[in-house]
């Protein structure tokens, strides 16, 4: 059996357009994949329509759109690596919140400076919701997770980090503000 292919994005290809959209340094021709190797690149699935991925040598979080081949970028000043996602529309009726648009997401980015960012996410905008204080972590975080249950306090992010040391953090608080924002 074989699948077929119903998408195919390239974030290294992605990465020097958004350059030469920016500096105008970027040539079409060039194999932009010889010689290159990238430790860690990984995507989610957040939904049947979209994905988010990064590649740990870019400090941005690409959102691709796969029916509408589009993209979005998220710069965030670090460098990504590991990502979560949970879909908000699993707690929006424990926390009364109103979401717009679709695709309402909450996404943890664990960094190589040991930092974790949490945005919220839906098809039009994104948001930084929490983020860890510099010193919380040693080393980076190689793993995140977020987990959504039927308690009040059961929204947890859990981050490693390649000195073995796991936070959990309750990110209750952090539901509660979302409808703030």
């Amino acid at each position: 059996m074989q699948f077929d292919v119903d998408d195919k994005f390239d974030m290294i290809e992605a990465h020097h357009e958004v350059n030469e959209e920016l500096n105008g340094e970027y040539d079409r021709e060039m194999n932009v994949h010889e010689g290159k190797s990238y430790p860690s690149c990984e995507a989610y699935a957040s939904n049947l329509e979209q994905y988010i991925c990064y590649c740990s040598n870019f400090q941005y979080i690409f959102i691709r759109n796969h029916l509408l081949k589009s993209v979005r970028r998220i710069d965030l000043c670090h460098s990504p690596t590991s990502l979560a996602c949970l879909d908000l529309t699993l707690v929006a009726s424990m926390y009364s919140l109103s979401l717009k648009g679709s695709n309402n997401l909450m996404m943890a980015v664990g960094t190589e400076e040991g930092k974790v960012i949490v945005y919220k996410l839906n098809d039009y905008d994104h948001k930084v919701v929490f983020k860890t204080s510099g010193g919380l972590a040693f080393g980076q975080v190689t793993s995140v997770s977020l987990t959504g249950g039927h308690g009040h306090d059961l929204i947890r992010m859990l981050a490693a980090t390649q000195s073995g040391e796991i936070i959990n953090f309750n990110l209750a608080h952090v539901i509660n503000t979302l409808e703030q924002q």
